[in-house]
């Protein structure tokens, strides 16, 4: 049991001070990511390919996702799964992503009114 116990505690991604791993993504970068990558999967969404090679379009695209925002892509992920585990955080970043989709759907609404 002890064993065990120590296992689950060292596991902890979080240090106990509130202090953030070194290898943490910024807020403001992982914002920046994810709004792409959900503009990128509505985009594949409207091809109106089969899901395999829907998959296959989007690895690609990830890859170049990550190119474009200089992410590595265990990062990534790893900083994702930390966020995962503080809620407030995650919903911090994911106000901030759905309120730039939103600008970004009204300068798209407006700029088509305007033509």
């Amino acid at each position: 049991m002890i064993f065990l116990a120590a296992i689950i505690l060292l596991s902890c991604n979080k240090k106990e001070d509130g202090e953030k791993p070194d290898w943490l993504l910024e807020k403001d970068k992982m914002i920046g990511f994810l709004v792409d990558l959900h503009l990128t999967e509505a985009k594949l969404t409207k091809l109106g390919v089969k899901r395999d090679s829907t998959r296959k379009l989007f690895q690609a695209y990830e890859k170049q996702l990550f190119e474009k925002h200089q992410i590595n892509d265990s990062i990534y992920y790893k900083s994702y799964n930390y966020y995962l585990e503080d809620v407030k955080e995650m919903k911090e970043i994911y106000v901030a992503v759905v309120d730039s989709l939103n600008v970004r759907e009204q300068l798209l609404k407006q700029n088509s009114a305007n033509k």
